[in-house]
């Protein structure tokens, strides 16, 4: 991860910070242009996830991107090995339950896969809503304040 962020922020001159957090007492206090979180999102229980994907949308930059994984259940799919005894700190996610919270968005990309994966040493698979290699969804800005942004900025 040292070398991505290096990468980003001194060839590319970005100012990229990247962090780790609780997702289950996580909220975000500043603005930001990209919102990355994968893998996490199956720790938010049906309860929350509206509100904290609200408080995600809150703080992304005009014209920023929201780029988010999730597992989905499948039935057609066996749970993974360690399912069991996680069960109480996950939460499944629906195919396009994602998406529906971000409807008033526009989606960039968005995909669903199913792929294999070996963790506890046990051959299994997932299936993952990806929304822009892993789900990207613009804010959308009206056509006069795009115009005005270029203007501003040529």
């Amino acid at each position: 991860m040292k070398i991505i962020v290096y990468y980003l922020n001194k060839v590319n001159r970005l100012n990229v910070d990247f962090f780790k957090a609780d997702i289950t007492d996580f909220g975000p206090e500043k603005m930001y242009d990209i919102i990355f979180c994968s893998g996490v999102f199956h720790f938010l229980f049906p309860n929350v996830r509206k509100e904290f994907v609200s408080q995600l949308k809150e703080h992304t930059n005009a014209d920023g991107l929201d780029v988010i994984n999730v597992f989905v259940d499948k039935p057609f799919i066996k749970r993974a090995p360690d399912y069991e005894v996680k069960k109480e700190s996950r939460a499944d996610w629906l195919s396009g339950e994602l998406f529906m919270l971000y409807h008033d968005w526009y989606l960039k990309q968005s995909d669903e896969v199913v792929f294999d994966c070996f963790s506890g040493g046990v051959p299994h698979q997932h299936c993952m809503d990806i929304h822009a290699v892993y789900v990207i969804i613009e804010k959308r800005i009206s056509f006069s304040k795009r115009r005005l942004i270029k203007q501003t900025f040529m």
